[in-house]
């Protein structure tokens, strides 16, 4: 179903990588580690960033645990 909309130019993605570059910590500034800062930002920032782009939208969100060295890649 994802490759026939692609083809067809129908879809759109947010694609939000990583998510520490735009995490605003919630109002009260939490760390992305606390549950409730992350369920905030994800209803408060990236659904009404989907809700103005496009309803059906798909979102792909990552999180980068960390750096590796291209020699371990």
């Amino acid at each position: 179903m994802l490759q026939y909309a692609a083809e067809k130019g129908s879809m759109d993605v947010l694609v939000i990588a990583p998510i520490c570059n735009v995490f605003d910590g919630s109002p009260d500034g939490i760390s992305g580690n606390d549950n409730n800062a992350m369920l905030f930002f994800l209803r408060e920032r990236v659904e009404r960033l989907r809700e103005a782009v496009n309803l059906e939208a798909g979102i792909i969100l990552t999180h980068q645990t960390k750096k590796i060295s291209k020699k371990q890649v």
